[in-house]
């Protein structure tokens, strides 16, 4: 990771793609978050790239700040919205698997976690002063959907 921010001084963030599997010892994945569909513009309806594949130098975790953890599920995605929406950060696309994890995280549990998540997502974006609403972050579903259909 350090190579590539030496090579590009004004790089602030790279983005890679996470794996998931049911089980670690599953030989396929059953999910595959790709970065490479990800566009600042998705944030606006609560799409946001793979935050554990995601590296921040130094200078912009210092610009952007920590994790509001106000946020129970919505936490990565509200600095994601200042990352790229708010600072205007330049980030680099990395078309690799850096992370392999197992499935079941918080967000996806249920309808109502679903509904936790996205009621988040509104509030912070509002937290931001970019409009939002419930319908604007449902629109995230199909880029998720991808997720799931392309491994």
């Amino acid at each position: 990771m350090a190579g590539y921010f030496f090579k590009n001084k004004d790089l602030d963030v790279l983005i890679a793609d996470v794996a998931f599997k049911r089980d670690l010892k599953d030989t396929k994945f059953s999910r595959y978050y790709s970065s490479k569909y990800f566009k600042t513009w998705m944030l606006r309806i609560g799409y946001s790239p793979p935050h554990l594949s995601s590296f921040f130098t130094k200078k912009a975790i210092s610009i952007n700040g920590l994790y509001d953890n106000k946020f129970k599920i919505a936490g990565d995605f509200e600095f994601f919205v200042r990352c790229f929406l708010k600072n205007k950060f330049i980030y680099q696309v990395l078309n690799e698997c850096f992370v392999i994890m197992s499935t079941g995280g918080l967000s996806g549990k249920s309808f109502n976690s679903y509904l936790i998540s996205s009621l988040e997502i509104n509030k912070a974006l509002k937290k931001n002063n970019y409009y939002s609403n419930i319908l604007l972050t449902f629109l995230r579903f199909p880029f998720k959907l991808i997720q799931f259909l392309i491994k």
